[in-house]
């Protein structure tokens, strides 16, 4: 019998991640008890909802002064 469908599996996309980054995100998610995916689903969800794009990525031209 084939495992139930998981919800992001349902509702989401999937993103690829570098094995790297996975690992330096397991310690992370490791505190809070939770899946590497899970952790990045926060994250993520964190950024968004705050607003943190810009912020973090600092990538656009800034307005000259």
């Amino acid at each position: 019998m084939p495992r139930a469908t998981r919800p992001s599996e349902r509702n989401g996309r999937t993103v690829v991640f570098p094995t790297d980054a996975l690992d330096r995100l397991k310690p992370h998610a490791e505190r809070r008890e939770i899946s590497v995916n899970e952790l990045l689903r926060r994250v993520v969800d964190v950024i968004v909802d705050d607003g943190l794009i810009d912020g973090i990525l600092d990538d656009l031209p800034h307005p000259a002064s």
